[in-house]
């Protein structure tokens, strides 16, 4: 995980130290590349009839480890496994995906965390499918309780024309992270106006004490989120949307999710 703390209980998170193998063991896999594919697509598309957080039919802090690891590993096309010293285990695979014009030719990034042979968290990115844009996701999981936004004023150092753009939806209550991270943003005057693209990077868990965004954020990502900068919806947009208004307007939307938010809120990066 990407603060390679333990799962398991919240006073062992900053205790318990764990080093993931970072490379990733070449398998032979019991499905052929095109089975893995259309088997992932499915998935993706269908979610095993189950609605998030449960995911493919894993529910975190439910599902054994154990009752899926071998199908798991039959439809990725590289994994590795790793272990910690209070019975806590990491499993980090690539997922075989149909390449498109939009995906590129990598693979989908799988990560889950497991403890004593439960799966505690799911992390999930580099897909993109229509079942996961913003107007479906959002008919699908209703209102989420917060939506944080980062973006910069002056664009990358290394490429001063592209402008990042990120949007996260944060569920509390379904112990989950939707991050719209492949955005893209224009300077308008002393705007910047985001769209949202793509499907998000997903982060599912269930912990014994729950988590405010920023704490979830530092646990998956290690980032400290107001550190880093980024804001509310309603603070970054100044009052112009709020979670309800965002709800209510990209919902029912049918083209591409944009808004704008004040060039002066944002430092360059």
């Amino acid at each position: 995980m990407a603060n390679k703390t333990a799962l398991p209980t919240h006073q062992n998170y900053s205790t318990a130290i764990v080093t993931p193998q970072q490379s990733l063991e070449s398998i032979a896999p019991t499905l052929t590349a095109d089975q893995a594919r259309s088997e992932v697509l499915d998935l993706l598309e269908h979610n095993n009839g189950c609605a998030l957080p449960c995911f493919w039919g894993i529910i975190p802090g439910e599902t054994k480890w154990s009752e899926k690891r071998e199908f798991l590993r039959s439809i990725s096309s590289q994994y590795s496994n790793d272990s910690d010293e209070i019975n806590s285990e990491f499993f980090f695979a690539d997922l075989y995906f149909p390449a498109n014009d939009i995906q590129g030719p990598w693979d989908l990034k799988l990560e889950m965390g497991i403890h004593k042979d439960l799966i505690r968290t799911i992390s999930v990115s580099d897909f993109d499918v229509p079942s996961y844009n913003l107007r479906e996701f959002l008919l699908s999981n209703g209102k989420p309780d917060e939506i944080w936004v980062f973006t910069n004023s002056q664009g990358f150092v290394d490429s001063p024309s592209r402008i990042g753009f990120l949007v996260s939806l944060f569920y509390s209550q379904k112990q989950m992270i939707a991050a719209f991270g492949r955005g893209r943003a224009d300077m308008l005057s002393d705007w910047i106006n985001g769209c949202i693209q793509y499907s998000p990077s997903l982060n599912i868990w269930s912990l014994d004490n729950p988590f405010s965004f920023p704490e979830a954020a530092n646990f998956f990502y290690g980032n400290n989120i107001i550190e880093d900068g980024w804001k509310k919806l309603s603070e970054a947009t100044q009052g112009e949307l709020d979670v309800d208004r965002f709800y209510e307007t990209f919902s029912k939307q049918n083209t591409e999710p944009c808004f704008r938010t004040p060039k002066s809120l944002w430092s360059s990066p």
